[in-house]
């Protein structure tokens, strides 16, 4: 059984934004599923986001489905909402015993590239996820791999 070192309603803060844990999800080990945290991204606590923080190592969150996945909502977008959010998580995942961080993002996505660089990741390369993926049976054929090395 994982362990969640936050819990429901646990909040991380900074001058302007603050992260509040919505959901824990335990995984999934028939599915491949690791433990997870949603946090929603508040600003004057109004919602302008969320985070999901995947707690683990494995080869999907290395090379497709990535530790950490973020939406900033359409009028909150340009003001690096998103790379103030992962570097505000940051501690989550120290304290679960993480230093790498891989982000995956599909090829067209421009602003989540951007995400990366201004986070310090490092691109690794851009990867074919395999037919019998999830994500692929999504539509998503590509992933560009980031390192970010945390601590």
């Amino acid at each position: 059984m994982f362990n969640f070192l936050y819990k429901l309603g646990h909040k991380i803060q900074d001058e302007e934004l603050v992260l509040e844990v919505i959901e824990l999800f335990p995984g999934d080990e028939s599915k491949g599923y690791v433990p997870a945290y949603t946090l929603n991204i508040l600003l004057k606590n109004k919602k302008i986001g969320h985070l999901n923080l995947r707690i683990g190592e494995d080869t999907n969150l290395k090379y497709y489905s990535g530790n950490i996945a973020y939406k900033i909502e359409e009028p909150f977008r340009g003001n690096s909402y998103a790379v103030k959010a992962c570097n505000l998580a940051k501690d989550i995942f120290i304290k679960h015993g993480l230093n790498t961080i891989y982000i995956t993002c599909n090829p067209d996505n421009f602003a989540s590239k951007r995400v990366c660089e201004k986070l310090g990741a490092k691109y690794l390369e851009t990867v074919n996820v395999p037919i019998e993926h999830e994500i692929y049976r999504k539509g998503e054929k590509q992933k560009c791999r980031f390192e970010w090395l945390i601590a």
